[in-house]
């Protein structure tokens, strides 16, 4: 049976919760990840879902303006999510991976959104020149002070 991924819904909110011990309190994914099965599990957590309901519409609509604004205002927040997904793919190659092992299929991927992340920073650091080159020379500090304590090795 080939893999679908909106299985991993139940053990993703449950790695969020490990990692963050809070549980999340909405739920942003795609079509695919709004089965039956995934709202379940997600309505017993308490946690909300953003996206169409399942079933046909109703003949008369029951939100108010204000809740179809607020809906359609959190379903927008994975445009961001969803444009770095394809800037990763499209600038960094993230879709043109062809390894054989798992494990090196990881390293490129942790690889390009290193690369991503640092490119993020360099903008910043632009935008908040002073700010970076304090904290550059706080950190430089620090690692001289680890080093000299030998808590810190450097080649």
């Amino acid at each position: 049976m080939p893999y679908n991924e909106s299985a991993d819904v139940k053990m993703q909110v449950e790695n969020f919760k490990q990692t963050y011990d809070c549980s999340s309190k909405v739920f942003l994914g795609d079509k695919i990840f709004q089965t039956r099965e995934n709202r379940k599990c997600l309505k017993e957590k308490g946690i909300k879902i953003y996206g169409k309901p399942m079933g046909r519409p109703p003949k008369n609509d029951s939100q108010t303006a204000g809740q179809k604004y607020r809906d359609k205002k959190e379903a927008s927040k994975r445009n961001h999510v969803e444009s770095k997904f394809g800037q990763a793919k499209r600038g960094y190659g993230l879709n043109n991976i062809m390894v054989r092992l798992p494990e090196t299929s990881e390293s490129w991927i942790n690889a390009i959104l290193f690369v991503m992340n640092l490119a993020k920073l360099l903008q910043v650091a632009k935008k908040w020149k002073d700010s970076f080159m304090l904290l550059s020379k706080n950190l430089k500090t620090a690692i001289k002070n680890l080093v000299r304590l030998k808590l810190f090795a450097c080649t």
